[in-house]
């Protein structure tokens, strides 16, 4: 819904660490930073959520970069009246976090919703996107950010985007190449397995019957004893979500 869309919108264009050059047209400004955040704030910026916004008394006071055990990130803005607190991050781990979903219809976030949201995520990761999702912990309190109030589970789920980061043209043939001259290729990523999985068919790093169950993700290492873990690698060719 608009209110959700526009939820999302707000949230990609100010919880990222992305530095843009000095230019009149952004299309010509040089943009630093993290590629998922660079994508998100261009995002917001091609939406024209940014313009519009340009002048509302809105303060990042504080960020929290990229955790790889959380697998989000976060962002502390003060609106004058009240602090909210911006994460985007893995939806898996977005969704361990919230208790309620945000829009027009707001609303306990149930088992139901729950899995449909999963469901939804299955879908973009299988196209081979990478799926963010951003949420938001209203009526801050605290001067910092803390990892403690994200763990409480009070945020609120906005919804997902899939951002396509394509192949170079290039690699399928390297791929060729490599296997031609006896090299084993493993694909190691932090994306989501079936994300991951999609990806690895389109560059043709393994075949069409290739299942979700033979990608090994860091929950599978963490579970396998040291004697097992050099078999467990030998017949991996993906590995995702690694920490």
């Amino acid at each position: 819904d608009t209110l959700s869309v526009s939820k999302l919108l707000h949230i990609a264009s100010l919880c990222h660490q992305v530095k843009v050059s000095p230019h009149t047209n952004i299309s010509f400004a040089t943009i630093f930073g993290d590629p998922t955040e660079k994508a998100l704030f261009l995002l917001a910026h091609d939406s024209h959520f940014i313009a519009s916004h340009a002048g509302k008394k809105q303060q990042v006071i504080a960020n929290l970069p990229f955790q790889q055990e959380l697998r989000l990130r976060a962002s502390l803005i003060d609106f004058g009246d009240r602090k909210e607190l911006f994460l985007v991050g893995a939806p898996e781990n977005i969704l361990e976090y919230c208790e309620h979903t945000f829009g027009e219809d707001s609303h306990k976030l149930t088992q139901a919703k729950r899995k449909t949201i999963e469901t939804e995520m299955s879908q973009l990761s299988n196209l081979g996107l990478r799926v963010v999702a951003c949420a938001f912990i209203p009526n801050y309190e605290k001067q910092e950010i803390e990892l403690d109030e994200i763990q409480a589970k009070k945020a609120f789920f906005v919804g997902m985007v899939g951002l396509y980061d394509p192949p170079r043209p290039e690699v399928t043939r390297a791929l060729q190449e490599a296997r031609q001259a006896g090299i084993s290729i493993l694909m190691a990523t932090g994306d989501h397995p079936q994300t991951a999985l999609a990806i690895g068919k389109e560059i043709g790093l393994v075949e069409e019957y290739y299942a979700l169950s033979d990608v090994i993700t860091q929950k599978d290492i963490d579970a396998t004893s040291d004697a097992q873990l050099s078999k467990l690698l030998t017949r991996a060719k993906i590995l995702a979500r690694l920490t």
